[in-house]
């Protein structure tokens, strides 16, 4: 569990993140010594006087957990997967949001020369 524990609190605490990152963690109620991980990147997005929230959820259960199961790594790559799954599904919905409310903003764009 501490290396899936690290490789969780890493993606959360990513600098280059875009939104808030959380990760909760509990007891699996289906197998004994295993977890229920929900992983979520969430924003509310305000531009002048208009906002919208994203978030994005997706729940992990573990399987090589318990019992002094060696395999760990299984955990591990799903755990990775899923994390960066929520991260590119959290970047569609931010993208959009701020093509939405931008639209509406009357400041001119000036060229980049």
């Amino acid at each position: 569990m501490k290396d899936l524990t690290h490789l969780l609190t890493y993606w959360k605490n990513d600098e280059r993140k875009l939104g808030i990152r959380k990760v909760k963690i509990r007891n699996s109620s289906f197998m004994v010594g295993e977890f229920l991980i929900l992983i979520s990147e969430s924003l509310k997005v305000v531009v002048i006087n208009r906002t919208k929230d994203i978030e994005i959820e997706k729940v992990f259960q573990t399987f090589n957990q318990s019992e002094g199961i060696e395999i760990a790594n299984g955990d591990l790559y799903r755990a990775e997967q899923i994390a960066n799954n929520v991260s590119l599904d959290f970047f569609k919905p931010y993208s959009d949001t701020i093509q939405e409310l931008f639209l509406d903003v009357e400041d001119e764009f000036v060229d980049i020369e």
